[in-house]
């Protein structure tokens, strides 16, 4: 299926899984991933770019919320266990590994914190 909205110059694509929005250089997806996962994923100029989101199949808690910058080079995320328990936090500066990486078990014990500069492990 192909639409095209003209009052916000947008083009519009969509099946059964998986919705396009186009805006200029902006495009927003939003569908379900092979492993069941909903998600919405926004690039520009054909890179991931903002914020980026999961959900868990099923009960629809939220799986990951990314935050990218700069293409990717830049972000950082943060992922959840199926019952809404943090899991891990993440970030990459320069397309590394940079600062506090952190992740925690199910039951919300911190599991592991290990800090990083330039990618490597200090």
């Amino acid at each position: 299926m192909l639409l095209v909205n003209k009052q916000y110059n947008k083009l519009v694509k969509a099946d059964l899984k998986h919705l396009y929005l186009y805006n200029l250089f902006w495009e927003i997806k939003e569908g379900l991933r092979t492993h069941g996962f909903k998600y919405k994923k926004i690039y520009k100029d054909g890179k991931l770019e903002g914020e980026q989101l999961e959900w868990w199949r099923g009960n629809g808690k939220l799986y990951t919320k990314s935050f990218y910058k700069d293409g990717g080079l830049e972000w950082e995320q943060l992922r959840w266990y199926r019952n809404g328990q943090l899991w891990s936090k993440t970030v990459y500066r320069d397309g590394k590994l940079e600062g506090e990486q952190l992740s925690w078990l199910n039951n919300g014990q911190l599991f592991s914190k290990t800090f990083y500069k330039d990618g490597k492990k200090i």
